[in-house]
């Protein structure tokens, strides 16, 4: 018996093709701000995952960043911040609603008896190449790198540049990142007490915090300005700062030297620091 097939393609096999979108990470990222619209990518992203050369699309100067999946859970800058020479806006920034922020800025806010350094974006030490910049960025002052020590979005007067507690509303870090807490999963007291694998504190030693390779922070050592002397000192003792006030005077910072660490170290609020963003909760 002969069958004729008038539909060829009914002797043809079926063949089914799945397409399976791939599951992004922060190597997706386009710009330092577009983790804001995707937070996925940070929590996608297995620890050590990094991204180079990312764009903040708030810079004149056209500055890019290295970001990194640390073990703690969080995505960290493994630059430092290098912003200057712009009015920050909520639309890129984390700033609060209806508010804006000048770097350089010119108020004058006085703490400790003595006018405090908040006119500039303080360069790092010797700054004799742009190899320097890139690696150590600026140095700011506590109301710098929290964009006006506003303790809410309708706090003009920048009251927590003389109070004894409270953690600052915003900060110069891009949309999508905030300046580290003192404590909580967002801390530098928390990427202290991380341990990974389980039972191993890999960033609690200063040779440790200062790799910059696979899985760890690359913090760098700097100096600090010291707001009472006017000068970058101490190259070997570096400071970074968090968004909590530790007294009227003094706000938390991660200090570090080649020894040593403290996660929550209180220093003078005009003191210029260098600045590291962590991912900011979804």
């Amino acid at each position: 018996q002969t069958v004729t097939i008038t539909n060829p393609n009914v002797a043809k096999s079926a063949v089914c093709t799945a397409h399976v979108s791939p599951i992004k990470d922060i190597t997706y990222l386009t710009s330092m701000q577009d983790l804001a619209n995707h937070p996925e990518y940070c929590a996608n992203s297995a620890v050590g995952t990094t991204k180079e050369n990312l764009p903040d699309e708030r810079d004149p100067n056209g500055k890019k960043y290295k970001i990194r999946k640390l073990a703690d859970g969080n995505c960290w800058m493994i630059d430092n911040m290098k912003l200057a020479d712009v009015t920050i806006e909520p639309t890129l920034s984390n700033v609060p609603a209806g508010t804006s922020f000048s770097l350089p800025e010119t108020t004058a806010v006085s703490v400790s008896g003595g006018p405090i350094w908040i006119n500039e974006a303080k360069e790092s030490h010797v700054m004799d190449a742009n190899s320097v910049l890139d690696t150590n960025g600026y140095l700011y002052n506590w109301f710098a790198a929290t964009a006006g020590a506003q303790a809410d979005a309708s706090d003009t007067a920048s009251s927590l540049m003389t109070a004894a507690s409270g953690s600052a509303v915003g900060d110069i870090c891009p949309k999508g990142w905030q300046l580290p807490d003192n404590e909580g999963s967002k801390s530098f007291y928390n990427l202290y007490n991380t341990e990974y694998p389980t039972g191993t504190k890999i960033y609690n030693n200063s040779v440790n915090l200062q790799r910059a390779d696979d899985i760890y922070p690359g913090f760098v050592s700097t100096g600090f300005y010291d707001y009472s002397t006017g000068a970058v000192s101490n190259i070997d003792n570096s400071h970074y700062w968090s968004n909590a006030v530790n007294s009227a005077t003094r706000s938390y910072n991660l200090y570090f030297n080649s020894s040593n660490i403290y996660p929550q170290r209180g220093n003078a609020k005009g003191d210029g620091f260098a600045v590291r963003c962590v991912s900011a909760a979804p």
